[in-house]
């Protein structure tokens, strides 16, 4: 992962939150998938600005003091840049 690309909220990508994270729509797909508080917490933070995937650590890591956070953090961008729910900043 280039630490370098700044990850933003798809715009064709619509979140509802519920009590354990969020729901996230891609109207392209269709597909939907849910994220739990870390990844809410994550796409809270890219909704309105682009980050890179460090500034995402660096912002979440007092939040969530696991041990394991980066490697949640990446694996989800991961995830969700496939799903169509970030992108890439041009």
């Amino acid at each position: 992962m280039d630490n370098n690309k700044k990850y933003l909220l798809s715009k064709d990508c619509i979140i509802a939150p519920i009590v354990e994270g969020i729901i996230l729509l891609n109207l392209n797909t269709g597909k939907y998938s849910e994220a739990n508080l870390t990844g809410k917490r994550i796409i809270n933070l890219i909704e309105n600005n682009s980050l890179t995937a460090d500034e995402i650590i660096k912002l979440c890591s007092n939040e969530f003091p696991d041990q394991q956070i980066e490697n949640d953090i990446r694996e989800f961008l991961k995830s969700a840049l496939k799903e169509g729910v970030v992108q890439i900043e041009n």
